[in-house]
């Protein structure tokens, strides 16, 4: 176990030993560095992930829990959990490709103190393309993507917990527009190149599909009725809802129009929880917020 580790690799896995075991080989030479901890939660899987882990990665801290407990409340977890003060928050089928990441997370941090959170450069695809150069420069913008980021920890422990009911869409969003009503900058830091080995165009074909894009809708008007401040309200979620219907029927998505529409009733249920909090952002820092440009989710090689 490292003792005074400076980086702590952070992963939560269920049932997926084939894609984290690629991960772990990738990372390797990290896991093996003296100022690094990799802890992992295995939630639940029934394909003897931990047996795999242990026998294995040995120096992997592993977390196990006989029951799942949901992808939010591991990441949670594992950011309260771990000791240094850079938290690098991975999915188990997403690894670095640049060389020397942990230096270029250091030098940033180093160089900005208030930037809480660097997004990372993702790469979104089961291939690499042929170049991975790209022009773009680091700069402070709004936003990050669960699968390739770095945490400042006290930038972590300055705002809320991801809320747990989320499940797995807007928690994101939630922690970005909390750092900055906390008054931390996030930073794309295009040096830092992950690869995440996922096709998103097949989701559409899941099963869980709807489901996905009605939490998704529901997520981000919580969001905004738990951060925008009051003078902004109406029209945004006038404009979100009115959009969302439009861009489904002119693409014609019926399974996630209807899944929009339900979502509806279920943003209405929640509305008196949802304007007493104490999170809202002052007309200042919305203004500053909506200036920002938004950090690239994903990334694509120029043609």
């Amino acid at each position: 176990m490292v003792t005074n580790p400076v980086f702590s690799l952070l992963i939560s896995t269920r049932n997926r030993w084939s894609d984290l075991q690629f991960t772990l080989q990738q990372l390797l030479p990290l896991l093996q560095r003296s100022d690094v901890e990799c802890l992992i939660v295995d939630d639940g899987s029934t394909d003897s992930t931990s047996a795999f882990v242990k026998e294995q990665f040995p120096q992997v801290q592993l977390f196990t829990n006989p029951k799942p407990k949901g992808y939010i409340y591991n990441r949670n977890f594992l950011l309260h959990t771990a000791k240094a003060p850079y938290l690098i928050s991975l999915d188990d089928d997403a690894h670095f490709v640049s060389p020397q990441p942990l230096e270029f997370i250091q030098q940033h941090m180093e160089k900005h103190p208030r930037c809480g959170l660097i997004a990372c450069r993702v790469f979104w695809g089961k291939t690499l393309p042929a170049s991975l150069q790209t022009d773009a420069l680091p700069h402070n913008g709004f936003g990050f993507v669960g699968c390739g980021h770095v945490w400042r920890k006290s930038a972590w422990e300055a705002i809320p917990n991801y809320p747990e009911h989320y499940g797995f869409y807007g928690e994101e969003e939630f922690a970005a527009m909390a750092l900055l009503q906390k008054r931390w900058e996030m930073y794309y830091v295009p040096d830092i190149l992950v690869h995440h080995r996922v096709e998103v165009r097949q989701r559409k074909f899941d099963p869980d599909y709807a489901y996905r894009q009605r939490k998704a809708f529901v997520n981000g008007i919580r969001n905004y009725m738990t951060f925008y401040p009051y003078f902004r309200l109406p029209y945004t979620l006038a404009y979100c809802t009115v959009l969302q219907f439009y861009n489904k029927l002119k693409a014609r998505d019926y399974v996630a129009f209807w899944a929009t529409f339900r979502a509806i009733f279920s943003i209405l249920g929640a509305l008196g929880d949802l304007f007493q909090n104490r999170y809202r952002l002052t007309k200042m820092q919305y203004i500053r917020m909506k200036k920002l440009p938004l950090n690239p989710i994903f990334w694509k090689p120029n043609p």
